[in-house]
């Protein structure tokens, strides 16, 4: 019995290392260079993603280090979006089936980056065009769509969250420029899937007024060309409410 014992305390041990070391075993970054090529395609944007991870604790998923969106070169040659973090949380009962089921999603300290040009233009109106000297593209690429609806398969959050983002707004329609920055941005949503509305929360606080802004509604149903056709939000800036 004390035999059995040792045996069976052996086998433990090695099971705990086997899935203390699967993060470090299983290498997910070529998974990144798969997909990456995918996404920069489908957004018309550069995108680097410095590793991935799996984790096991506290829930299976995977973590996404040092995330980088460049933004449009006829605007800024500093990025679009930054992101140190990025868990993502999946289930444990799909991957038996063979199927990826996100539970949740954590965006942490999220910096992003939106300039109007001198002539109106947005850096996010470009995103999946193709632009010159900053004017926008009337012709889209279908082919960047077709190539990332293999990925709208996983597309389906039950929540996705964004925690200590920072927005920085620059308008260059007037000079000097003007430039705001909204920080301790957070962010909550539920129901993130294509075909479905999901819920929004938003709050942050404005700089350098130190307004706080609030807002709730819905949005969607999520197209899989990732348009969204209705957007119903409600809140205040403020002491202002805005609709």
């Amino acid at each position: 019995m004390r035999k059995f014992m040792i045996v069976l305390a052996i086998v433990f041990a090695l099971l705990v290392l086997i899935i203390l070391s699967l993060p470090y075993l299983l290498d997910l970054n070529r998974y990144r260079d798969q997909y990456l090529p995918v996404l920069e395609k489908a957004l018309n944007r550069n995108i680097e993603v410095e590793d991935v991870r799996l984790t096991l604790f506290p829930t299976l998923g995977v973590q996404l280090r040092n995330v980088v969106i460049a933004d449009d070169p006829a605007f800024s040659s500093t990025p679009f979006l930054t992101v140190p973090s990025v868990q993502v949380a999946v289930q444990w009962r799909p991957l038996l089936q063979r199927r990826i089921a996100v539970e949740s999603v954590l965006i942490e300290n999220p910096i992003v980056q939106v300039i109007r040009s001198k002539n109106g233009i947005l850096n996010t109106s470009t995103i999946r065009k193709f632009s010159i000297s900053g004017q926008v593209s009337s012709e889209i690429d279908e082919s960047p769509k077709d190539a990332v609806s293999p990925l709208l398969g996983v597309l389906a959050v039950k929540q996705l969250s964004l925690k200590n983002g920072i927005l920085r707004y620059e308008d260059h329609m007037h000079q000097p420029p003007r430039t705001y920055q909204m920080e301790q941005l957070a962010l909550n949503t539920m129901s993130v899937a294509i075909g479905e509305t999901a819920s929004v929360d938003v709050h942050g606080i404005v700089m350098p007024y130190q307004m706080p802004v609030v807002a709730k509604g819905h949005l969607g149903p999520l197209q899989a060309n990732f348009d969204i056709p209705e957007l119903d939000i409600v809140g205040h800036v403020g002491n202002v409410e805005v609709e």
